[in-house]
């Protein structure tokens, strides 16, 4: 499921600048089968919010089917 907020004022000469945005989504079956050499990362379901001021993702997903909690801040 993604949810989209859009933000931009009615003008002919918009620039991305013009546009602020709000994305919410649910990922599941997140998987990286080469994160590193023979590691991978599997079985994930990560809640992930992006905006003009970052990227933030947490959930739960496996290393090498070990599972354990994700948080990502950019």
């Amino acid at each position: 499921m993604v949810n989209l907020k859009l933000d931009f004022p009615l003008v002919r000469d918009l620039t991305l600048a013009d546009v602020d945005f709000d994305v919410s989504a649910r990922l599941k079956d997140v998987e990286i089968p080469q994160l590193f050499e023979n590691v991978g990362l599997d079985n994930g379901v990560l809640d992930m919010h992006v905006t003009r001021s970052g990227i933030d993702a947490k959930g739960n997903i496996g290393l090498e089917h070990v599972p354990f909690d994700f948080t990502w801040t950019e």
